[in-house]
């Protein structure tokens, strides 16, 4: 039997925080502002180094922010549909 390695060390993990300061008074512990970081974890044995971009709105600018982020480090996501695997989705 094959010994694992470490877990996650065939993973690409990603991180994402939302900001809670300052935020209106009576509002519970649960909210947060829509904003904050996405940090990718390093991954020696994917030759990822710990990196992490800002983001201003969940809706405007967090998937281009993403984005932004796995081409720092040069990752690629493939979606398979089918017969077909679609690339460059980011």
């Amino acid at each position: 039997m094959k010994k694992r390695g470490p877990y996650g060390h065939k993973m690409i993990k990603v991180s994402v925080y939302f900001w809670c300061n300052n935020l209106p008074a009576g509002t519970d512990e649960k909210t947060a502002w829509a904003s904050g970081a996405i940090h990718m974890n390093s991954n020696k044995v994917k030759g990822i180094k710990h990196n992490s971009v800002l983001f201003n709105s969940t809706s405007d600018d967090f998937l281009p922010k993403f984005n932004e982020l796995l081409k720092k480090n040069d990752v690629k996501l493939i979606k398979q549909t089918g017969k077909y695997v679609e690339t460059n989705l980011n």
